[in-house]
């Protein structure tokens, strides 16, 4: 995306350098040819450009939005039915949780920090960014705990007792606000036909 809004930044600054210069240079044909073809050329990449990058934009914000429900179904890995922590998988959990945070959440939440500030669509960014990682700022405590388990700093009957914050009361509510948050980016999804041929799926997904 970063790419796409430089090239359209640039190559919009040279055609109307170029235009200007040809009004300049009017006198002289074959120099105002020149410059007159390298402000349509100029213009035809910026509008490209331009397209390109909200295409992208629409594609990243998709992304995001199924990266932070896997987020959340990978919270639900470490729970029984009964709700207790299976701890002989925790380890392994717990950086399946890590991974898919930064690969399916951070990722696209970066790509997406060039967004215009003030506007819509940013503050829901905003939103999903603070709430997701506050979540993710749990895990990794927990998992800095279990790693001192396997370490031997923590006995087994200690991590038992732990009380795991990723599933505490501040998480769950997190949790609801990511929710709320991605609710909202549903709706602008849909209301802007963000990723069209996707928003059946869309929909699906967040029932």
């Amino acid at each position: 995306m970063k790419l796409q809004k430089n090239v359209a930044l640039c190559s919009g600054i040279i055609s109307f350098v170029a235009l200007f210069f040809s009004y300049v240079f009017r006198c002289d044909e074959y120099i105002s040819g020149i410059l007159v073809g390298l402000f349509s050329s100029g213009i035809l990449i910026c509008v490209v450009s331009i397209i390109t990058f909200f295409n992208e934009r629409d594609r990243v914000i998709y992304s995001l939005y199924i990266g932070c429900y896997d987020f959340m179904n990978a919270l639900n890995a470490n729970l029984r039915p009964d709700g207790m922590i299976a701890a002989e998988d925790i380890r392994r959990n717990f950086k399946n949780i890590i991974d898919v945070y930064n690969k399916s959440v951070y990722f696209h939440l970066c790509q997406l920090n060039i967004l215009p500030k003030n506007t819509k669509l940013n503050k829901i960014i905003m939103e999903i960014w603070e709430t997701a990682r506050h979540i993710y700022l749990f895990v990794v405590e927990d998992n800095d705990k279990v790693m001192k388990y396997y370490l031997g700093d923590i006995s087994e009957k200690e991590i038992r007792k732990n009380e795991w914050k990723y599933v505490g009361k501040e998480s769950v509510a997190y949790i609801e606000q990511l929710q709320s948050a991605l609710d909202k980016l549903r709706t602008y999804m849909n209301y802007y036909n963000c990723r069209k041929d996707k928003k059946e799926t869309v929909s699906k997904h967040a029932d």
